[in-house]
């Protein structure tokens, strides 16, 4: 075996556990490495320390350039999730990792040759010079990756996909956190204790079961008025709760201890926001400055695929009950109305002097129609269809639009004028 004294007080580097796992490797298997000596390999390490720096500074100011533009285009809360991307977070650990084992090389390599075997020095420019190639690697496929994600289309599918995940969760409550009861209970009639909000920002959680609890516990009625997604403004109420009388301070903290609120909204269990984004690009398409009508039809088609899923589901009835069958606890959640109309208005009043995004909007409507089983659902997208048919026919130019977006509506009221299974 080779002999080499190592520094002891560099032995926990990256190079420093290269050439120590050395020292037990056979005679035959360095003779596999070309020798080489301490002055080629620390600059190496120089070169791939520096040029690792360099790259991921320029790679990361013209990304920083590129997202200000896509934002400012688009929408800035479309590009919240990048720093969450896997493969930029990858990439990141390995212009660092370089930089790191190129400047823990510099540190641990002795100007004196008697330090080191030749053959171990060479196992270390081998794996310096591995490293660079795998560092240029992975700036190809950052760049790559960051291209491709940036599109606009990508992007849409990216927002989609998060929107159905919170759309998801949102449809579970119906099935495992809700408490359903068959009969509607009204709420007392006398005057509520009111839980104030004690700071300013967005709900980004709102944990049901906590508030149950609680409600439970001091024999209490709940109202919840502020959830996921709501604005909480100081000194205004996020929960009413009934008698009044045994809303002591600590039972109104243990309310606030439900709520987790910050400088934004959240994708995760805000079943809007994802809807909400795809409409504010779809608007932001359709301003004059873009001018992009197709791409407001692309978040059309994605909006009407999680309406749609959205419309073959009874919504959460928003209800809990303790195990003797009480009300405990009433939330005041977002209804199929509110969906429709956050998701969609937007782009109808931007693109009604465009034919295709009326006519995507009305066939959009259309297939929501054609699936849900509720009457009163399928009167509110009549309603809405027909709003947005009378715009659309003030604006568009020819004639021939404006006849098809007639067939578009004649064709709505007769899906909805059919006998519900």
């Amino acid at each position: 075996h080779a002999v080499w004294e190592s520094p002891s007080d560099s032995f926990f580097n990256e190079p420093a556990l290269v050439m120590e796992g050395g020292r037990y490797l056979s005679e035959s298997t360095l003779q596999l490495f070309p020798a080489s000596d301490s002055v080629t390999v620390r600059g190496a390490l120089q070169l791939l320390a520096s040029s690792t720096l360099t790259v991921a500074t320029v790679t990361f100011s013209i990304l920083m350039v590129v997202m200000t533009m896509t934002a400012s285009t688009f929408s800035p809360r479309a590009l919240s999730g990048f720093m969450r991307d896997r493969v930029d977070q990858n990439t990141l650990g390995v212009f660092l990792g370089g930089f790191a084992f190129g400047v823990g090389g510099i540190l641990l390599l002795q100007p004196e040759p008697a330090y080191y075997d030749p053959r171990l020095l060479g196992l270390v420019l081998l794996i310096t010079v591995i490293g660079a190639y795998f560092v240029l690697c992975a700036l190809i496929y950052f760049i790559h990756h960051t291209a491709t994600s940036l599109q606009i289309s990508n992007l849409i599918a990216h927002l989609y996909r998060d929107a159905d995940v919170a759309l998801a969760r949102f449809l579970m409550h119906s099935e495992s956190e809700m408490r359903q009861s068959t009969v509607a209970m009204d709420l007392p009639l006398e005057p509520p204790g009111e839980v104030e909000a004690r700071a300013a920002g967005y709900i980004q959680v709102l944990d049901r079961e906590h508030i149950f609890r609680v409600a439970v516990a001091h024999n209490l009625l709940v109202r919840v008025i502020r959830h996921t997604g709501d604005f909480a403004t100081r000194g205004i109420a996020l929960c009413e709760v009934w008698p009044a009388a045994r809303l002591t301070p600590e039972v109104a903290d243990g309310f606030r201890a439900a709520y987790a609120v910050g400088a934004r909204r959240t994708s995760e269990r805000d079943p809007l926001l994802g809807m909400e984004l795809l409409s504010e690009i779809g608007i932001r398409a359709l301003s004059p400055g873009i001018n992009e009508p197709i791409t407001a039809v692309n978040c059309l088609d994605f909006i009407g695929d999680l309406l749609v899923r959205l419309a073959v589901h009874e919504l959460p009835r928003q209800e809990m009950h303790d195990e003797e069958g009480r009300l405990r606890v009433v939330i005041s959640g977002p209804d199929f109305r509110a969906f429709l109309e956050r998701s969609l208005l937007g782009i109808a009043g931007a693109g009604a002097g465009h034919a295709c995004v009326v006519l995507s909007l009305l066939r959009l409507l259309c297939d929501v129609a054609s699936v849900t089983q509720d009457r009163a659902r399928c009167s509110t997208i009549e309603i809405t269809a027909k709003a947005i048919a009378d715009l659309a026919l003030q604006k568009l130019a020819f004639e021939r639009e404006r006849e098809q977006v007639r067939e578009a509506i004649e064709k709505l009221e007769i899906v909805c004028t059919e006998p519900f299974v």
